[in-house]
Protein backbone atom coordinates (compact mmCIF):
# COMPACT_ATOMS: atom_id res chain seq x y z
CA UNK A 1 0.00 0.00 0.00
CA UNK A 2 0.76 3.43 -0.89
CA UNK A 3 1.41 6.12 1.26
CA UNK A 4 -0.50 8.86 0.79
CA UNK A 5 0.78 12.34 -0.81
CA UNK A 6 0.24 15.69 -0.62
CA UNK A 7 1.79 18.17 -2.31
CA UNK A 8 3.96 20.90 -0.65
CA UNK A 9 5.18 24.22 -2.71
CA UNK A 10 8.79 24.94 -2.23
CA UNK A 11 8.42 27.24 0.48
CA UNK A 12 6.03 25.37 2.30
CA UNK A 13 8.49 22.22 1.88
CA UNK A 14 11.44 24.38 3.19
CA UNK A 15 9.18 25.58 6.48
CA UNK A 16 8.19 22.03 7.27
CA UNK A 17 11.23 20.70 6.44
CA UNK A 18 13.93 23.14 8.02
CA UNK A 19 16.06 22.40 4.27
CA UNK A 20 16.82 25.78 2.67
CA UNK A 21 14.77 26.84 -0.60
CA UNK A 22 17.85 26.55 -2.49
CA UNK A 23 18.86 23.37 -1.32
CA UNK A 24 15.80 22.01 -2.65
CA UNK A 25 15.58 23.48 -5.74
CA UNK A 26 19.13 21.69 -6.10
CA UNK A 27 17.79 18.66 -4.95
CA UNK A 28 14.53 19.08 -7.45
CA UNK A 29 17.41 19.66 -10.41
CA UNK A 30 19.25 16.75 -9.67
CA UNK A 31 15.54 14.78 -9.07
CA UNK A 32 17.17 13.70 -5.85
CA UNK A 33 13.49 14.76 -4.36
CA UNK A 34 9.87 13.58 -5.42
CA UNK A 35 8.43 16.97 -7.18
CA UNK A 36 5.80 17.54 -9.83
CA UNK A 37 5.50 20.82 -12.02
CA UNK A 38 2.20 23.15 -12.32
CA UNK A 39 2.20 26.02 -14.61
CA UNK A 40 5.83 26.76 -14.21
CA UNK A 41 5.89 26.51 -10.15
CA UNK A 42 6.62 23.30 -8.68
CA UNK A 43 5.37 21.07 -5.83
CA UNK A 44 7.35 18.73 -3.98
CA UNK A 45 5.99 15.07 -2.32
CA UNK A 46 5.25 15.11 1.24
CA UNK A 47 4.95 12.01 2.94
CA UNK A 48 6.14 10.57 6.63
CA UNK A 49 9.21 8.62 4.79
CA UNK A 50 10.47 11.75 2.79
CA UNK A 51 10.14 14.59 5.68
CA UNK A 52 12.50 11.78 7.47
CA UNK A 53 14.64 11.01 4.38
CA UNK A 54 15.02 14.81 4.07
CA UNK A 55 16.04 15.22 7.50
CA UNK A 56 18.20 12.56 8.22
CA UNK A 57 19.95 14.23 5.46
CA UNK A 58 20.45 17.24 6.73
CA UNK A 59 21.43 15.58 10.22
CA UNK A 60 24.49 13.55 8.25
CA UNK A 61 25.66 16.89 6.49
CA UNK A 62 25.17 18.75 9.98
CA UNK A 63 27.11 15.54 11.53
CA UNK A 64 30.01 15.60 8.88
CA UNK A 65 30.45 19.74 9.41
CA UNK A 66 30.67 19.65 12.87
CA UNK A 67 33.23 16.82 12.53
CA UNK A 68 35.17 18.80 10.55
CA UNK A 69 34.78 21.71 12.70
CA UNK A 70 36.12 19.24 15.62
CA UNK A 71 39.50 18.37 13.57
CA UNK A 72 39.84 22.33 12.87
CA UNK A 73 39.62 23.44 16.69
CA UNK A 74 42.26 20.24 17.52
CA UNK A 75 44.35 21.90 14.68
CA UNK A 76 43.87 25.38 16.40
CA UNK A 77 44.25 23.83 20.26
CA UNK A 78 47.31 22.56 19.24
CA UNK A 79 48.85 25.09 16.95
CA UNK A 80 48.16 27.41 20.03
CA UNK A 81 49.94 25.13 22.26
CA UNK A 82 53.30 25.27 19.97
CA UNK A 83 52.98 29.36 19.97
CA UNK A 84 52.60 29.15 23.74
CA UNK A 85 55.85 26.78 24.25
CA UNK A 86 57.53 29.23 21.92
CA UNK A 87 56.89 32.13 23.86
CA UNK A 88 57.71 30.84 26.67
CA UNK A 89 61.31 29.70 25.31
CA UNK A 90 61.76 33.26 23.75
CA UNK A 91 60.90 34.60 27.17
CA UNK A 92 63.06 32.63 29.49
CA UNK A 93 65.77 33.07 26.78
CA UNK A 94 65.40 36.71 26.86
CA UNK A 95 65.54 36.92 30.65
CA UNK A 96 68.74 35.27 30.80
CA UNK A 97 70.39 37.07 28.27
CA UNK A 98 69.10 40.53 28.55
CA UNK A 99 70.71 42.68 31.73
CA UNK A 100 68.10 42.99 34.52
CA UNK A 101 66.83 46.34 34.43
CA UNK A 102 66.07 48.08 38.42
CA UNK A 103 63.66 51.05 39.29
CA UNK A 104 65.90 53.63 38.34
CA UNK A 105 67.37 53.03 35.24
CA UNK A 106 65.01 52.94 32.16
CA UNK A 107 65.76 50.72 28.90
CA UNK A 108 67.72 52.84 25.77
CA UNK A 109 64.87 54.37 23.65
CA UNK A 110 64.28 52.91 20.15
CA UNK A 111 64.80 55.22 16.94
CA UNK A 112 61.67 56.27 14.98
CA UNK A 113 61.19 55.43 11.61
Amino acid sequence: MKEARNWLSIIEYSQLTGISVSTIRRRIKNERIEFQSIGGKYFIAHTKKAITQANGTEELMQRLEIEKLKKVISHQREEMEDLRMLVQLYEGSDRINSPSITSNELPPELPLM
